[in-house]
């Protein structure tokens, strides 16, 4: 009988706290944290002419350089040797013309005489035509040299930003090899991602201050995902779009 009693209250009890319950749908934003990297559209190296030891390096990763500025120099000390060798070669010549032009100027007095012949005239004038085209072919060898030293300026191809320079002063390089890579054309924004893409492209807000390039470069932001349902924009100096 007290149990009876017992649910009875219990019973009575419950209906007088329960209330309704209603359920309705509601829109959650979901989080994800994504992974992403600051990359320059073109990437072009910065390479080297000629072989030698960096003796001049004037950039360092993320100064801003304009295309034909010098960044480095190559110095290749076989050059000068070389160019002395040539400069005395042109000293003997420069003695050999003087000599056999003296002798050109003796030959035509002496036709003129009489004493000496024609032929002999035309052998020494053939012998000052050949030492003046030895001097030519010489003087253009030197030019040759002269240029090669020249070339171990090492040029930025274009605008743009230094991105990494894996040289220093004084190391050994061989022509070809790159002394530092130029970014230009703008930066982008690449995102990485499952896969799966959204229901609509994703709002794009203005980037912050230290991504804004200088005033004078020709520099584009874009925000690109890799899947085909995120679509690009691009921020342009001097109104962000």
């Amino acid at each position: 009988m007290r149990l009876i009693l017992l649910l009875t209250c219990l019973l009575a009890a419950g209906a007088s706290w329960a209330g309704t319950l209603r359920l309705v749908p509601s829109e959650v934003t979901e989080w994800k944290a994504v992974y992403g990297r600051v990359e320059a559209k073109e990437t072009v190296p910065a390479r080297a002419r000629i072989g030698g030891i960096v003796a001049e390096l004037t950039v360092s990763e993320g100064d801003l350089v304009s295309e034909g500025q010098r960044i480095a120099f190559v110095r290749d000390d076989k050059i000068a040797f070389r160019i002395a060798a040539i400069d005395a070669q042109i000293t003997a010549l420069k003695a050999q013309l003087e000599t056999a032009q003296t002798e050109l100027e003796r030959g035509e007095a002496l036709v003129e005489r009489g004493v000496a012949t024609v032929q002999r005239l035309d052998q020494l004038r053939t012998a000052v035509d050949v030492v003046q085209g030895q001097m030519l072919t010489t003087q253009a060898e030197r030019a040759v040299i002269v240029q090669q030293s020249a070339e171990g300026a090492v040029l930025s191809p274009g605008d743009g930003r230094v991105l990494t320079v894996p040289v220093a002063r004084g190391t050994v390089i061989v022509a070809g090899e790159a002394v530092a890579t130029i970014g230009g054309g703008g930066f982008f924004l690449r995102l990485a991602s499952d896969g799966a893409a959204p229901e609509s492209p994703p709002e794009l807000r203005e980037p912050p201050a230290d991504w804004q390039p200088a005033p004078d470069l020709p520099a584009r932001f874009v925000l690109a995902n890799p899947t085909s349902a995120w679509e690009e924009k691009a921020w342009t100096p001097p109104q962000w779009a």
